[in-house]
């Protein structure tokens, strides 16, 4: 009885962490794929989105790009709230469950392999955090150039903001595809050894 308590004291982690880390993890694809979500696109990165170089003159550019990018800082905010539970959460679930686990499995490969793995996702997250507060740097700069008189600095700083929203579009699938080749198999592998121990325990007592 005493085994099978263990068993399913170490188990359970590592089925909460596998299954609730998935959801997580993929629940940022459609940030990815719909331009009404994610990081967010800048002001005239989308078909529908009027030129403001067309808009007859220098003071209703201003008025308009200042009101698309305060509409994108907006969304930025509440998306910085989603990139954390996401992001950060996957990474506190992995460090509970190494700590849950270091007791017993501290000295196997399997566990040296998943404390690697959270020192490579604790450093992509730093990397999108950054990338993210750069981006909203650049659109606040956009609002300032929009106002001025060089139509070359504001399409400068339009450039700025799309290159640094892409950046972080591609640290996101940098660490998504970080869980799905090697966190969810480094997780899969530890697993492993946990059933194993447990099974050679039984058949010994048996």
């Amino acid at each position: 009885m005493h085994i099978r308590n263990v068993s399913k004291i170490f188990i359970a982690p590592l089925l909460f962490i596998s299954f609730a880390s998935i959801v997580s993890a993929q629940a940022v694809l459609p940030a990815q794929q719909n331009q009404n979500r994610g990081v967010g696109n800048v002001p005239g990165s989308d078909n529908t989105t009027p030129n403001p170089n067309k808009l007859g003159n220098q003071e209703r550019r201003c008025e308009f790009v200042t009101q698309r990018v305060n509409a994108k800082l907006e969304r930025y905010r509440v998306n910085e709230n989603l990139y954390q539970g996401i992001y950060l959460g996957l990474g506190n679930k992995l460090r509970n469950l190494l700590g849950r686990l270091e007791p017993m499995y501290g000295n196997t490969n399997e566990y040296k392999a998943l404390e690697e793995d959270l020192a490579k996702l604790e450093e992509l997250t730093e990397k999108l955090k950054s990338a993210v507060g750069e981006y909203k740097v650049r659109l606040e700069a956009m609002k300032t150039y929009a106002c001025d008189e060089s139509a070359g600095t504001f399409a400068a700083a339009l450039k700025n903001a799309q290159d640094q929203n892409t950046t972080a579009r591609e640290v996101i699938q940098e660490i998504k595809t970080f869980y799905l080749t090697d966190i969810k198999q480094d997780i899969a592998a530890m697993k492993a050894v946990i059933l194993a121990q447990n099974q050679e325990k039984n058949e010994t007592e048996e």
